[in-house]
């Protein structure tokens, strides 16, 4: 019995261990696969979460930095004139924002003859006044080539009509006398040159040809402008009286050459109405830095009107050896083929409502604002530009060219609109268009580095705030209405500007606005916070 008990014992304690064996062993697999499974699910969610950020694009900076050139805002444009940018940047290896201030002035040159741009509730001329940084060698002619192609040949098709028809009025003038002569001098009278594009003139000649009405419309495009900041006309005792009837012709379309009679060179004509004037100038550094800090440049608001673009310097990092390039003709690029073919329509077609005479009161296409929201788009981005003019505003240092910015804009929404067949502009061209001018003016800030020292502009305030906010939250997402309420001044409960300044955060990488609902939500990049 005690045998059998102790058996009965052993073999119970047997059966015992062996199940806590067997226990021990299951608790361990069923841990080890629960431990398997939530490092799984950790790597799994990590790589989610690496997927997600994948997503995002590499956020922009949004700080002026002196030392580097503002990022170009290709966005801007759209469709055909977007990939004619790009294709002239590549083919002539030049900064994009060469190749698109040369494209501004192409478009300015054709444009102002035919459209006014709305502002407020006036209009304005169409023309620009664009200055662009380039180093010689850096492709400034080249670039100029392909966006003026079809302008040179339209000048010279001109210019070859005009001798000819002076050469058949010479050679009547030279076999007639007597009254025969008079009446062929009353009735025929001399041809004049119908040149419109100018490369090297002086303003008292320009002004002239308006006076005299041979040209209602002329552009000053050069790509070496020294011969226009170091000419005659901006370096004598008159360059006051010169950049006056520059802005004149830019704010108003007037060239008033009153002067007295008495002279040898008196001309009874004094005024010119509906007159239009581009300047499309760019030179090298050692020529654009003292021009630009010139004070009477300055004072008197000439360059406050222009668009500036200081783009970096590509020579040395060109490619010249690559055969796949060299195949490349530009000549047959299907881009710059349709905008070569647009030039040449309208330089060769007047519109129905358009400019017919010189000597007649020239009807302008009025562009219209496309819609009510189209309008208040622009008052808004107009009011934004007010504010940041503040005292410690980003624009506090730099008011006249600030005030134009607005101006400035609306002529760009005209020019690209006509140019694309549109008589309105939308809120989207309005929207581009700022992206432009505030581009120009980042680049005026940094040439002569005027913004307030280690202050951070609008932008940054918010993304840092916005940021902020969100840094415990996954994902990173924040209410509008809270960044409406406790967003950093001046945004906070300034709709229209706060919209603006996000607007910008979007464009830059920095968030993404989407509509949950009845909700708005901002969503932060999450690369802001590696």
């Amino acid at each position: 019995m005690k045998v059998k008990n102790k058996n009965a014992h052993v073999g119970s304690m047997s059966v015992t261990n062996h199940e806590k064996s067997t226990c021990d062993c299951k608790f361990n697999r069923d841990f080890l696969n629960v431990n398997i499974n939530m490092k799984s699910a950790s790597s799994l969610q990590h790589n989610i979460n690496m997927l997600e950020i994948d997503k995002w694009p590499d956020p922009e900076p949004l700080a002026n930095d002196s030392s580097k050139p503002t990022s170009y805002p290709i966005n801007a444009f759209t469709g055909s004139l977007r990939h004619t940018i790009e294709a002239i940047a590549y083919y002539a290896q030049v900064p994009l924002a060469m190749a698109g201030q040369c494209v501004l002035g192409a478009l300015s040159h054709i444009g102002q003859q035919f459209v006014d741009a709305p502002f407020g509730n006036s209009y304005k001329p169409a023309s620009l006044i664009l200055i662009t940084e380039g180093e010689s060698g850096a492709g400034k002619t080249e670039t100029m080539k392909l966006t003026h192609l079809k302008i040179d040949e339209y000048e010279q098709r001109q210019y070859e009509k005009y001798i000819d028809a002076l050469v058949l009025w010479e050679a009547k003038k030279e076999v007639l006398n007597g009254k025969e002569l008079k009446e062929f001098l009353e009735s025929t009278p001399k041809p004049y040159n119908p040149e419109m594009a100018f490369k090297d003139i002086t303003m008292e000649a320009l002004l002239d040809k308006y006076v005299n009405r041979e040209i209602i419309a002329a552009t000053w495009a050069s790509d070496d402008a020294a011969q226009f900041f170091n000419g005659p006309s901006m370096t004598s005792k008159t360059a006051g009286n010169s950049l006056t009837g520059i802005t004149d012709l830019y704010s108003n379309g007037m060239v008033n050459r009153s002067r007295s009679q008495k002279t040898a060179f008196a001309n009874p004509r004094t005024k010119a109405y509906g007159a239009r004037l581009t300047l499309m100038l760019m030179a090298q550094h050692v020529i654009l830095e003292p021009a630009l800090s010139d004070p009477l440049m300055n004072g008197q608001g000439f360059l406050a009107r222009a668009l500036i673009a200081c783009p970096e310097d590509l020579r040395g990092y060109r490619t010249w050896n690559d055969p796949k390039r060299r195949s490349h003709s530009s000549d047959d690029n299907p881009y710059l083929m349709e905008y070569w073919s647009r030039c040449q329509v309208l330089l060769a077609t007047l519109p129905a409502d358009g400019p017919t005479n010189v000597a007649d009161k020239s009807e302008r296409i009025k562009i219209q604002w496309a819609d009510v929201t189209a309008q208040q788009t622009f008052d808004d981005h107009m009011q934004a530009i007010e504010d940041r003019q503040k005292l410690g505003g980003i624009f506090a240092t730099l008011k006249a060219y600030a005030s134009r910015m607005a101006e400035n804009a609306s002529r760009i929404a005209s020019l690209i609109a006509f140019f694309e067949e549109r008589r309105t502009i939308n809120s989207d061209d309005i929207k581009r268009a700022f992206m432009l001018v505030e581009y120009s003016t980042a680049e005026r800030l940094r040439y002569f580095d005027s913004s307030p020292t280690c202050e951070q502009n609008d932008s940054e305030k918010l993304s840092n705030w916005l940021m902020s906010k969100a840094k415990n939250k996954n994902p990173a997402i924040l209410n509008r209405t809270d960044a409406f309420n406790g967003a950093p001044t001046p945004m906070r409960k300034n709709n229209k500007l706060l919209q603006i300044e996000l607007d910008n955060l979007e464009s830059k990488g920095h968030i993404i606005q989407s509509t949950h609902g009845r909700k708005k939500i901002i969503e932060i990049n999450p690369k802001l916070y590696a």
